[in-house]
């Protein structure tokens, strides 16, 4: 689960990237087009830079420490849905790489579950007995049936949203998973 610590952290994280252009900017006469002033402006860009690369990689430790403390996959996917935005930043989406594929695997392995289920089709299935025990019609059975197998789909498809971020079909990673996932949808 996700820690009053990397909350705080998180909120002195954005405080001092609100903060640093102010700092570092402060003193830098943006009107002066001379040389001295482009050079303190240029220091000044540098150092704001140095500033969040250095939290960038509080962030990237912080979040594989978090995910290396999860028990089980569900709490790792937790932990992906709250720090989804990260994921934009080179530095972090390499240090929890591991993490992803382990998850993209067992996403993987759920979406083949999926898939079996469907061929094996609904009047095989045991959501057939179960829907004809409950008086259900076999029409309307199936429908739930269909709908039940999309909602899967679609929870599994957010998931993966949140491991990769929000264009995980378009990434190497995902493609084959986005396309087993449009199949049965």
């Amino acid at each position: 689960t996700i820690g009053d610590e990397g909350e705080d952290y998180s909120a002195w994280a954005l405080k001092e990237v609100d903060d640093a252009p102010m700092s570092l900017f402060a003193s830098v006469d943006v009107l002066d087009l001379s040389a001295r002033g482009e050079t303190a402006f240029a220091s000044a860009l540098e150092g704001y830079d140095r500033k969040v690369d250095a939290i960038e990689e509080h962030l990237a430790r912080l979040l594989r420490d978090k995910l290396s403390s999860c028990q089980d996959a569900e709490d790792m996917f937790r932990v992906f849905a709250r720090f989804n935005p990260l994921l934009a930043r080179t530095r972090v989406r390499a240090a929890v790489k591991e993490f992803q594929l382990q998850l993209m695997n067992t996403v993987g392995r759920a979406v083949q579950k999926l898939q079996s289920k469907f061929t094996q089709k609904y009047e095989s299935s045991s959501a057939s007995s179960i829907a004809s025990l409950r008086g259900i019609p076999p029409v309307s059975g199936k429908i739930l049936w269909a709908k039940q197998m999309e909602r899967q789909v679609h929870a599994l498809m957010k998931r993966m949203g949140d491991v990769l971020g929000k264009e995980w079909g378009q990434q190497l990673e995902g493609r084959q998973l986005r396309r087993s996932c449009d199949e049965l949808l």
